[in-house]
């Protein structure tokens, strides 16, 4: 039996229950997100959920991917400017990304506008690399929402994302990307936006 490590409460800034707690304006309550509920208990080391609150992390997706300039070396601060609160929770699987799930609030609906366009500002910059074919369109998610695909040499290896918006917050679900791995983002991406406007200034 494959040994187990718990996930210290504390560190994870979980209660021990999925029930969000209320927070104040600005705040992302624990348990708000989709998926935190996973990151409670005991985890298999082969395939575990952790929480990341740290407020300057970097969008749960990349601009960058798949580009000249891959992953977050080419654009580490889009993003960053007027945020108030972040909150992520990601799935680690045998020491992959599984899925991640990214809540941001900013100061404004406005620096969360700046905050997508900085994003696809970064993501025409980065350009494409070859073998690879990187596509970044819109999607019906909450005020304004973009899917960005990336591919390696005509496989599915790489990222299948969505990034949207709704008020002064920013959401992203991320998957492996696989033929049908678009309707679970839009599933999340669509939950999400129906309840955030229980934390964003809606």
């Amino acid at each position: 039996m494959l040994k187990t490590i718990t996930i210290v409460a504390s560190l994870l800034a979980l209660t021990a229950t999925a029930t969000p707690v209320l927070a104040a304006s600005g705040e992302i309550p624990r348990g708000f997100l989709l998926y935190e509920h996973k990151t409670i208990g005991e985890q298999d080391p082969e395939d575990y959920w952790w929480v990341d609150v740290e407020r300057a992390q970097w969008f749960a997706v990349s601009p960058c991917r798949g580009s000249r300039v891959d992953g977050v070396r080419g654009d580490p601060k889009v993003g960053r400017t007027g945020r108030a609160a972040a909150r992520t929770v990601e799935r680690s699987w045998q020491e992959t990304t599984g899925l991640k799930e990214q809540v941001i609030l900013y100061s404004t609906p406005a620096m969360a506008k700046r905050a997508l366009r900085e994003f696809k500002a970064a993501w025409k910059r980065c350009g494409h690399r070859r073998g690879f074919t990187r596509t970044l369109t819109t999607v019906s998610v909450g005020e304004e929402g973009w899917r960005t695909f990336t591919t390696r040499d005509g496989g599915y290896e790489d990222d299948d994302a969505i990034i949207a918006r709704t008020a002064n917050a920013v959401y992203v679900y991320l998957r492996p990307p696989t033929r049908t791995s678009v309707k679970p983002l839009l599933r999340d991406a669509r939950a999400m936006a129906a309840k955030i406007c229980d934390i964003a200034d809606c």
